[in-house]
């Protein structure tokens, strides 16, 4: 019980001698019931940027005050709720159920009556694909969600032709005349995107082999050659 409508008077205890010299009204001070607020991320914890703080295992929040008040367990109040971040995907904010349920934000006035967990959703990133064929050929980039197949949504990756050529493949990395052999990881419609970033993939080719007949007064001799190469 305090002396002000505000409770910020004199605070009055049981037995305690107050010297009033008149009738006084006093006045209830109340406190909000303190819940625990726990945290769900909806992945991985590798997913998560190395670079963000840990989220606290829990927060304490007060009926009445915003989730924006809420205390960690030392009593430190950080000034909002943590905001994690997800390789390859973009933080749509906290919410009551895990696929749908409602938006909490800091200004969210804490109406609970038991503890609570609040559940991560996300976005993935539209992730840019462009294509270098090493032909003559140019292909339009294509989008992709990050962790999602290269072939989803009914978008095939496209199929390039080349004279003389027959197509091997899309791989991860440029032709190197050092190391020709180094593709780098093929990837297929089925491939799943793991690249946050926008990247290239690179058309792979193989000659097309070719029978050649050499004929003289002696008779005939066959030879396959490569398209490209040297006789």
């Amino acid at each position: 019980w305090y002396t002000s409508l505000d409770g910020n008077g004199i605070r009055i205890s049981e037995g305690q001698v107050s010297g009033f010299v008149e009738n006084t009204r006093l006045y209830a001070k109340w406190e909000g019931e303190k819940h625990t607020v726990s945290f769900d991320i909806a992945c991985d914890e590798a997913e998560l940027s190395p670079d963000f703080p840990a989220i606290p295992d829990h927060m304490i929040v007060s009926y009445g005050d915003t989730y924006g008040h809420a205390e960690i367990p030392d009593g430190t109040v950080p000034g909002a709720l943590p905001r994690p971040i997800r390789v390859g995907y973009s933080f749509d904010g906290w919410y009551t159920g895990r696929t749908d349920g409602t938006k909490v934000t800091d200004a969210t006035q804490v109406l609970l009556s038991t503890d609570i967990t609040l559940f991560a959703h996300w976005s993935a990133n539209k992730i840019n694909i462009s294509f270098n064929t090493y032909s003559e050929e140019e292909l339009p980039d294509k989008q992709v969600d990050f962790g999602s197949k290269y072939g989803d949504n009914n978008q095939a990756l496209p199929v390039p032709g080349r004279n003389g050529y027959t197509f091997a493949g899309w791989y991860t990395k440029p032709y190197n005349s050092q190391n020709p052999d180094d593709h780098g990881d093929l990837i297929e419609n089925d491939s799943q995107v793991t690249n946050p970033s926008g990247h290239t993939l690179y058309a792979y080719w193989e000659p097309n082999s070719y029978k050649i007949t050499f004929k003289n007064a002696d008779g005939r001799v066959d030879m396959e050659v490569l398209f490209g190469r040297s006789v």
